[in-house]
């Protein structure tokens, strides 16, 4: 299955907390660099993620952004559960 913008945005940003490395960032997310640098880009204007000197740094609110991506993904699959066992029925 192809990954939406919005879950790309969310993995970039969860393993610059772990280690902030261009390179493992790269091979962690599996990206190409030319879209890597691009979502490295959006996310740094957004606020979301910082560089400092040869890392990347998830922010605060990169942070809340993930908390608010976990919430709503654990919403959407207990809708998809509800769904799946009315489908049942």
């Amino acid at each position: 299955m192809k990954r939406q913008r919005i879950e790309i945005m969310a993995q970039v940003l969860a393993f610059c907390t772990r280690t902030g490395r261009t390179t493992r960032i790269t091979y962690g997310t599996n990206f190409g660099h030319p879209k890597f640098k691009t979502y490295l880009t959006l996310l740094a204007w957004r606020d979301l993620l910082a560089h400092n000197s040869d890392r990347y740094v998830t922010t605060e609110k990169g942070h809340r952004f993930l908390e608010a991506f976990a919430w709503l993904n654990d919403v959407l699959e207990g809708c998809a559960r509800r769904v799946k066992s009315h489908v049942r029925r």
